[in-house]
């Protein structure tokens, strides 16, 4: 699906995002806070650029990750497998884009080992606010 937006781009609806995690030497190439909880959980947020399917990054787009890892560290909370609650933000010249997920995941680590994750999109704005969603 294809758009017309204000900003004079032509939106294109994508089925994949991509970005880098690391520079071609092998340093992370994010900008990110970790959270302290209590009882223990792993929190982040993390900042990128998006790249194109080549990951060339693109000029003024970037992709916002916040994580949170909760262990089945409380017996009386029902959750008996380590759950991921991920948000995503999407900057782009032409709005905003934030979407959520909320899955079951055994990594050690803040970045999951799931192969696809399906992000709904609950709030978009500017010119992304009419091809992402058709409640808004």
């Amino acid at each position: 699906m294809t758009q017309k937006c204000k900003c004079g781009k032509k939106l294109v609806l994508l089925k994949t995002l991509y970005f880098r995690n690391k520079t071609q030497d092998g340093l992370e190439n994010v900008n990110s806070t970790n959270f302290i909880t209590n009882p223990p959980t792993a929190s982040r947020s993390a900042i990128r650029h998006m790249t194109d399917k080549n990951f060339n990054s693109i000029k003024n787009a970037f992709i916002e990750f916040n994580t949170i890892i909760i262990p089945p560290n409380n017996p009386d909370s029902g959750i008996t497998e380590q759950t991921f609650q991920q948000t995503i933000m999407i900057k782009t010249k032409c709005g905003f884009v934030s979407a959520n997920t909320f899955f079951f995941d055994n990594n050690s680590d803040v970045t999951t080992t799931a192969l696809i994750n399906i992000f709904p999109v609950t709030a978009p704005s500017g010119d992304l606010k009419k091809c992402c969603s058709s409640n808004y």
